[in-house]
């Protein structure tokens, strides 16, 4: 009984199993005398017919006009070369052992499963035709050997690399990446969404990941990326990693894309690297770790970088093309952890058609003593405001600071201590937010508006060396401070260039004193002390009245 169903499997309804011997005439994949079996070809009877190529056939395999080779499997042997002459679809699995290679002369061929190699060889395809994998593709080729399934209308679907060197894959349309081991580059693009599934992502060196019309999202807890990874996509997007850094070459997003990156370890914008947005918002939050951003962002939606646990490095220089590390249109910027300079940098909000807000969340300091610059400006006409709401300098000092905001009633808000051996520049009104010192190394200190205190009343000292301190600007004044003390050693008549100041405490200028316009300094039952020199800036124009209850 067993033989008899031993036969009827061999031969029967249930299909065959034929073996490609090359008896007969060249290539003709529907002549018999080319395959092992007595009569007959794969799917001429049966569409499970399975079909095996231990030998090559000696030019491009074709059919009958019209047939489509209709087979349960097709095997080809280590070593084995199959060239297509016509459209193989409707196949099962296709598998591709050791070296086998499979060589699809422009015509198309549509499998349930490709298998590629069994992990010893360089089993290929030669893709220049449209290939279509309904179910899986699995690369299993050898951690030395590169596969390239680049057929621009491929349709891949869930492509799983155990082993590979570099891989390029191109799909017409979207594409789910498995669980994947690639010890050299991985190359996707894809018209529509990339995915994943499985384990995660291990790539060893670049990652390119291109949508055209869809989202890349890779948040698998498994990704590993050693080298760079680029992107580019037309919708909302992310990429994370469980257990290492990530590094960021190019992310560019069209429409209305939004862009998160949340490794659990540090995140960097490479040297070389950038972002740039859409209207949509871009968030830089690793878990733990730092944020280095050694490359331009640019976008016009919101921006903010919040390493959970970490601090934040600007390392991208401002005479670089552009000149921001950041430079954002008509939004909000937001640094939630510490800000650390490696370079002189410049972060830019600009073509505002409300206030927008760059902030400082925590502290900013430089990387050595008087050693990097910052640079914030958010302003188009009567918009925008930058916050510091932590101290600057305090533990590295900058080698100097310039805040630039519009001319209504958008404010610099200081809520700490800034420290710069530079300039300290402040072009806008500037709000005092807490008990404030300003402090330079012998460099200027200036203001081109008017300085005030928010509703609890605050102290503002401010001390220069040989720097000059100018409360400049037709508009400026002091208003409703609590204390206010400022310093300079500087000998000039000029030392200290001021205009009305009112206070609810004392006033102390130490140095000598030029009046930039008719003046009057106003205290409630508290002194007004002036140190050195009182001029006018021209003679007999200004004068000065003092008020102290």
């Amino acid at each position: 009984m067993l033989a008899s169903l031993w036969g009827l499997v061999g031969v029967g309804a249930w299909g065959t199993a034929y073996t490609w011997n090359g008896g007969g005439d060249g290539g003709t994949w529907t002549l018999p005398a080319n395959w092992g079996v007595g009569s007959g070809y794969p799917g001429s009877a049966a569409t499970s017919d399975t079909a095996a190529f231990p030998v090559s056939p000696t030019i491009p395999l074709v059919g009958t006009s019209g047939l489509p080779f209709t087979v349960t499997s097709m095997t080809v042997s280590t070593g084995v070369t199959v060239t297509l002459g016509a459209n193989l679809t409707q196949l099962g699995t296709l598998s591709l052992q050791g070296t086998g290679t499979l060589i699809q002369g422009g015509f198309a061929l549509t499998a349930t499963t490709l298998n590629l190699g069994n992990a010893t060889g360089a089993a290929s395809i030669a893709n220049t035709g449209t290939l279509t994998v309904s179910g899986t593709t699995t690369l299993n080729v050898g951690a030395g050997n590169s596969v390239s399934l680049n057929y621009a209308s491929n349709n891949l679907g869930t492509v799983v690399t155990t082993s590979a060197l570099n891989v390029t894959l191109v799909d017409a349309s979207g594409i789910i990446l498995g669980a994947s081991t690639v010890s050299g580059a991985l190359s996707v693009t894809a018209g529509g969404s990339i995915t994943q599934s499985g384990t995660g992502l291990v790539v060893t060196s670049t990652s390119s990941f291109v949508s055209t019309a869809g989202a890349v999202t890779l948040g698998t807890a498994g990704n590993k990326f050693t080298g760079a990874v680029s992107m580019s996509f037309a919708a909302a997007s992310s990429i994370s990693a469980a257990t290492t850094a990530v590094t960021l070459g190019t992310i560019v997003g069209s429409g209305i894309a939004t862009f998160s990156a949340t490794p659990a370890a540090s995140l960097s914008i490479g040297s070389g690297g950038s972002i740039s947005m859409g209207t949509g918002t871009i968030a830089l939050s690793p878990t733990s770790g730092d944020v280095t951003i050694a490359g331009p962002v640019s976008g016009s939606g919101a921006l903010t970088v919040n390493p959970t646990a970490g601090s934040i490095y600007l390392d991208y220089p401002v005479t670089a093309t552009p000149a921001s590390v950041v430079s954002m249109i008509n939004v909000n910027v937001t640094f939630s952890r510490p800000v650390i300079l490696m370079e002189d940098s410049q972060v830019q909000v600009l073509t505002q058609t409300a206030t927008r807000i760059i902030t400082f969340s925590s502290t900013v300091n430089g990387t050595s003593p008087g050693g990097q610059a910052l640079t914030a400006i958010s302003s188009t006409g009567a918009f925008g405001n930058v916050r510091f709401s932590n101290t600057v300098g305090q533990t590295v000092s900058l080698k100097s600071l310039t805040a630039t905001t519009g001319t209504g009633a958008a404010a610099i808000y200081l809520t700490g201590n800034i420290t710069t051996s530079g300039a300290q520049s402040y072009s806008g009104t500037v709000s005092i937010r807490a008990t404030t010192t300003l402090a330079t190394t012998d460099s200027n200190v200036s203001f081109s508006s008017t300085i005030v205190a928010s509703a609890t009343l605050r102290n503002l000292s401010i001390s220069t060396g040989l720097g000059k301190i100018s409360i400049g600007g037709v508009a400026t004044a002091i208003t409703v401070l609590n204390r206010l003390s400022v310093t300079s050693t500087n000998p000039d008549p000029d030392a200290l260039t001021i205009r009305s100041v009112t206070t609810v405490s004392t006033q102390t200028y130490t140095g000598n004193v030029t009046l930039g316009a008719t003046a009057t300094l106003t205290t409630t039952n508290s002194a007004v002390s002036i140190t050195g020199t009182l001029n006018g800036t021209t003679a007999g124009t200004q004068g000065l009245t003092v008020s102290a209850g």
